[in-house]
């Protein structure tokens, strides 16, 4: 019977920021876990560790989500199979089809919940226990993805969003900053108050993301429609994990237009965007020289 400390898993995310909240979720949870920060990445090492669980983001550069499951699925001994469940920022019928049909097994939407997330490993580490008792082989991608009710498509207002209830410490020397820039309730659920790992966070975001809102500007200026849409997602993404919920509905505009290829529509969510940014800065650089 395995314990959680023996369950392989292996999180695949090319986002930094979702990399560091996964993480540690699944720490919380009482898991370790392997990164991979692309599909080809995750190829590599299946090919080379056995892994029992893959935590697969559909979105990413270099090699998709969807793309690695389908290798794996292809190059990797029926009896050392993983089960590989998605990670995506869409959670309708069409999207689930497609996760099973490339060879997943199950999925979680984003942004992600660690009740959720706790109840999805829960249910297929009591699989991979009863193979254990039981010396069958698992039984990947029945055809079936389950729906836990308590999942729900994503949100670019994470208001909205409920991953833990848990209380926020109130504190008079709490850092201004209008809730809609920044939800603070959120952040402090997603961190349970831990004061240092938001502030680990909110500098990762800060780091970061320059170079993706760059990238973002010349792929506009170039009119790179793909490449366009690919960083407005890991912008939207970075942003809507931490409840930076401005950010993250411009980022989504952006990517909604860029679908849509209306050129016209872009440049002043990309004012509004950068606007955002600098004064997300302006106020990590506050808030983390506070108090050493």
């Amino acid at each position: 019977m395995q314990s959680r400390s023996d369950v392989r898993i292996l999180l695949v995310e090319d986002n930094e920021v979702n990399q560091m909240v996964t993480l540690k979720q699944l720490q919380q949870l009482g898991y370790a876990a392997d990164l991979a920060t692309n599909g080809k990445d995750a190829l590599n090492r299946v090919t080379q560790t056995h892994y029992d669980l893959i935590l697969m983001d559909c979105q990413m550069p270099v090699m998709d989500g969807y793309m690695a499951t389908q290798c794996i699925r292809s190059q990797v001994e029926a009896d050392h199979q993983p089960i590989i469940i998605a990670i995506t920022a869409n959670a309708t019928a069409q999207d689930r089809q497609r996760c099973l049909e490339v060879g997943m097994d199950d999925y979680l939407s984003k942004p992600l919940r660690q009740a959720d997330l706790s109840q999805k490993l829960t249910e297929w580490e009591d699989r991979l226990e009863k193979v254990d008792r039981n010396s069958d082989d698992i039984s990947v991608n029945s055809g079936e993805l389950t729906e836990p009710e308590s999942i729900q498509p994503e949100s670019i207002q994470p208001e909205s969003i409920q991953p833990e209830s848990i209380q926020p410490e109130s504190s008079a020397d709490q850092p201004i900053l209008p809730e809609t820039l920044l939800n603070w309730d959120y952040l402090h659920r997603l961190s349970r108050n831990n004061l240092s790992f938001e502030k680990e966070l909110l500098q990762t975001f800060i780091s970061t993301l320059p170079d993706h809102l760059t990238k973002l500007k010349t792929d506009w200026a170039i009119g790179d429609w793909t490449a366009l849409q690919q960083e407005a997602h890991y912008i939207k993404g970075a942003s809507v994990s931490l409840g930076i919920e401005k950010m993250g509905k411009s980022a989504a505009e952006i990517e909604q237009a860029s679908q849509a290829r209306q050129l016209e529509k872009i440049q002043g969510h990309l004012d509004q965007l950068e606007a955002h940014f600098n004064q997300i800065v302006e106020f990590v650089h506050q808030f983390c020289n506070e108090g050493g």
